[in-house]
């Protein structure tokens, strides 16, 4: 495999890797209980209690992380991470939390964050191996660095890209994501049902700047690392011949790479 190919394929994973692993960081109880003790969310409309809410949020959200329970299990088989969700019901009536419907659409998030951990896990098995494979030799040490500064800037520039759509578009974003994943109409809910009002849009909103955030803080992080380091002279190699005779050779100069 090509020297270059290798500094592609990291350059490339970089992104990739680092927003999977805040998508991945977002489907935690962590997250739904520092917003709900924000006090920034919306009050529900139909009375349901704040700690309620908050509680049914934060196990609807462990039951569809990409590691949660049941990960790998298939859905509807009985011991799926759903079956948890289709116990939860109304203190005050015992009527079921999630509708049918609204429990299809949970699978179906389930599958997507499913796939979305294993493309977090692979890419950054990927990208550290790449490194690793780079890094090891003086040779090719600084195009290990450099590759790490350029996946660092390819980061930052999706950062800035996703920011600017989201401060001019974020309804139209939002809509077109849901539909990249989602069958059409599949993602649509009144009101009344239990996803709007315990996921309202402020949430999702809040997801999304501290997904931008760590992909610029990540990105740049990186970019910094990797030009800092980039930059050390190379370590020449020995000759053995020198070394055998007891004199040195000044090393050949070959130009950096870039």
């Amino acid at each position: 495999m090509g020297l270059r190919v290798i500094r592609g394929a990291v350059m490339a994973l970089v992104p990739l890797a680092v927003l999977c692993l805040g998508v991945t960081a977002l489907f935690t109880s962590v997250f739904v209980n520092a917003e709900y003790a924000s006090g920034q969310l919306p009050d529900d409309r139909f009375g349901l209690g704040h700690d309620q809410r908050r509680d049914f949020a934060a196990t609807t959200v462990r039951a569809l992380g990409p590691f949660g329970p049941g990960a790998g299990s298939s859905v509807g088989s009985g011991t799926d991470s759903l079956g948890t969700l289709r116990d939860l019901a109304f203190e005050d009536t015992g009527r079921p939390l999630y509708s049918a419907r609204e429990l299809a659409h949970l699978g179906d998030v389930a599958t997507v964050s499913r796939a979305v951990g294993l493309a977090a896990l692979l890419s950054t098995v990927a990208v550290v191996a790449g490194l690793a494979w780079l890094l090891r030799r003086p040779a090719t040490r600084r195009h290990g660095w450099l590759a790490l500064r350029d996946g660092g800037l390819a980061t930052v520039g999706v950062a800035v890209l996703a920011a600017l759509l989201a401060l001019t578009a974020f309804d139209q974003l939002f809509a077109v994501m849901h539909a990249a994943f989602f069958a059409p109409g599949s993602f649509v809910f009144a009101p009344s049902d239990a996803l709007i009002r315990l996921f309202p849009e402020r949430l999702f909103a809040d997801a999304a700047v501290l997904l931008g955030g760590w992909l610029l803080v990540a990105g740049a992080a990186m970019a910094a690392v990797g030009w800092r380091l980039s930059r050390r002279p190379p370590v020449a190699a020995p000759i053995a011949g020198s070394l055998a005779s007891g004199h040195t050779t000044p090393a050949s100069r070959t130009t950096p790479p870039r």
